[in-house]
């Protein structure tokens, strides 16, 4: 019998013999259980805090002998949300169920060593490899550059090639009027290397915890529905193609989920099922005829990088108040429901052409006209001017920092949620990448 709702009326000491297992380390977590609330599997929450202690991996603590995990936590804190049964019992023939703390501790009669592994010679400038980190610096310009040197609420047209990295996500839905199934575009992404696409979790997970199958990503976009996609009123047009993939593979953070009038940790790596064919490393013409691939993908604040500091001294995605930004994205434009709803039933994305808005960075807007729940430690606010905001459709699409015109795009924000109304004059906010660049590198593979 479980005792986890149960008032302790008595302080228990109690022996945790999980020391005493062999350890089992795994990587990712992979541990599934029955949750008692849904009686559906779902995923344990590890790490998850029980009557003050942080377990990386199921416990017996409460659980009458029997090992058991977290399912819902409180994301701010970790700790185990006990206004349900949000909670199930592990299979303790399941490695991914029992792993072990970051590190190890080894413990002798007169020390206590604690070792770290040593981390492996990785080669992180293979362009061809998952694991690949673009340099944005000069000379090597990989990344968070026009592919030419020439949703957005209150947000104007961009310019062809402005934002290469952009990226639209399509889910196959059936068409209200038609009633046919047909692919709609109603969330964004951006390309960071030629394998993944960094996204927000509520892309391609719904508020009930189901998945959301994505039936295509689409890259180097512009127009949607033109392709290639060619340069207006230009005697020497460039054209460029988009690149269309599938997915192969969908990492959600662990700890995604809903606190207070928030949501923490909405992101959401999209590994693609083959490479995308980059615009430089095209042999193509560029022409109407032979147009090169329209892909470029953005930087991301790597430790180390040459540009990981701003001219204030402060790391690019750690902006204060008054930051310049930029937002893209194919959302609506305006807050004419009505019309909008047609727009996108009819050309299945809400606006055919790719918006931008630049904006500023309103962290201490966030707590006074959002809420109290948003953590500025894990989420960014930009925003907060009527009439300007991202808005339905930009979700997933990047917030981008640059030093000067001369220099790279480095991502510091994912499109996550505002108000019901767009361009309300309350901030928009995102998911602060620079907080997640350990996840995002843990979870990307060759």
């Amino acid at each position: 019998m479980h005792f986890k709702f149960l008032c302790l009326i008595l302080l228990v000491t109690i022996l945790d013999l999980s020391s005493a297992l062999p350890q089992r380390v795994s990587r990712q977590t992979t541990c599934q259980v029955k949750e008692l609330k849904t009686d559906r599997q779902k995923p344990c929450q590890f790490p998850f805090i029980w009557s003050g202690v942080k377990y990386y991996g199921c416990t017996t603590v409460d659980g009458g002998g029997i090992p058991w995990c977290s399912t819902k936590i409180v994301p701010t804190t970790l700790e185990h949300d006990i206004t349900d049964e949000y909670y199930g019992d592990c299979d303790e023939n399941v490695d991914a169920c029992f792993n072990s703390e970051p590190t190890t501790t080894t413990t002798t009669t007169t020390t206590t060593t604690t070792t770290t592994p040593e981390p492996e010679n990785i080669d992180y400038s293979n362009p061809n490899s998952g694991l690949w980190r673009p340099n944005g610096a000069y000379p090597y310009d990989e990344c968070g550059k026009r592919i030419k040197n020439t949703n957005i609420v209150g947000g104007e047209t961009a310019k062809f090639g402005d934002y290469p990295y952009m990226a639209l996500l399509g889910s196959t839905q059936q068409n209200p009027r038609s009633k046919k199934i047909e692919t709609f575009y109603t969330c964004g992404g951006s390309l960071i290397n030629k394998w993944y696409v960094l996204t927000a979790a509520h892309c391609v997970q719904t508020n009930t915890g189901d998945k959301i199958e994505l039936s295509e990503v689409v890259l180097g976009e512009y127009e949607s529905g033109r392709d290639p996609d060619c340069e207006d009123n230009n005697p020497d047009k460039l054209c460029v193609h988009n690149v269309t993939r599938t997915v192969s593979k969908v990492i959600i953070h662990e700890n995604y989920g809903p606190g207070g009038g928030s949501v923490i940790n909405d992101i959401a790596l999209i590994r693609l099922n083959e490479p995308v064919l980059l615009f430089d490393d095209s042999e193509k013409a560029g022409t109407k005829a032979e147009p090169k691939p329209g892909a470029r993908p953005i930087c991301l604040p790597w430790p180390g990088t040459e540009e990981e500091t701003t001219k204030k001294g402060k790391k690019i995605g750690d902006l204060n108040n008054g930051e310049n930004v930029v937002v893209s994205g194919w959302g609506r434009t305006s807050n004419k429901n009505r019309r909008e709803f047609q727009k996108l039933i009819k050309n299945k994305i809400a606006v055919k052409k790719l918006q931008y808005l630049k904006t500023k960075t309103a962290n201490d807007l966030c707590k006074e006209k959002i809420s109290q729940d948003v953590n500025t430690d894990l989420q960014l606010c930009a925003g907060g001017e009527q009439g300007s905001d991202s808005c339905n459709g930009d979700s997933g699409g990047p917030l981008v920092y640059r030093i000067s015109s001369d220099y790279a795009y480095y991502q510091v924000g994912v499109v996550s949620f505002g108000t019901s109304k767009c361009g309300s004059g309350s901030p928009g906010v995102y998911t602060k990448v620079v907080a997640f660049m350990d996840w995002i590198g843990e979870n990307m593979e060759p």
